[in-house]
């Protein structure tokens, strides 16, 4: 019997899913189905690019639906007070000083479900970075090795929520 795996995630993040979600089966539904009727006035089915655009855009929604339903099932929402700041981990900042450059930077250890690149602050704990800093105290140093045989280190300067 496979043991299922739950993701742990912030409060703030399962909502934006949740919303995420009520858009693809309210709005978007909708609009396709606007799409779909419109397309339908241009007569013969078989040879109208915008019924053929409309049914597939149909589709994608209905996928990202079931894509967005799965993964809810397997996400936790992970409480500010259960998470432990005596250790870097899932939900932490981190403050971290590149040991060759002595830059700091601060991090927030995420899942995979959380990761946005449009937020590089936000690392997920499956990255080479992420895996490195797990785990880690105060005063530790953390190796990453780089694909082109260099080697970073990077000291944990502080854990915070």
């Amino acid at each position: 019997m496979m043991v299922e795996k739950f993701y742990p995630v912030s409060e703030e993040s399962y909502k934006e899913q949740l919303a995420r979600l009520r858009f693809c089966e309210v709005q978007r539904r909708t609009e396709i189905a606007a799409d779909i009727e419109r397309a339908r006035e241009f007569g013969d089915l078989s040879e109208n690019a915008e019924y053929k655009a409309a049914k597939d855009d149909y589709s994608k929604n209905e996928q990202e639906i079931v894509d967005i339903q799965a993964r809810l099932e397997k996400l936790q929402i992970l409480k500010p007070e259960d998470i432990d700041t005596s250790v870097v981990g899932i939900g932490t900042k981190v403050l971290t000083t590149d040991m060759q450059t002595k830059i700091q930077t601060e991090y927030k250890i995420v899942t995979t479900y959380e990761v946005n690149p449009q937020f590089p602050e936000k690392i997920s704990d499956e990255s080479p970075k992420g895996r490195i800093l797990l785990g880690k105290k105060v005063g530790e140093i953390a190796r990453l090795q780089l694909a082109n045989g260099m080697k970073k280190e990077f000291k944990i300067e502080k854990i915070s929520k």
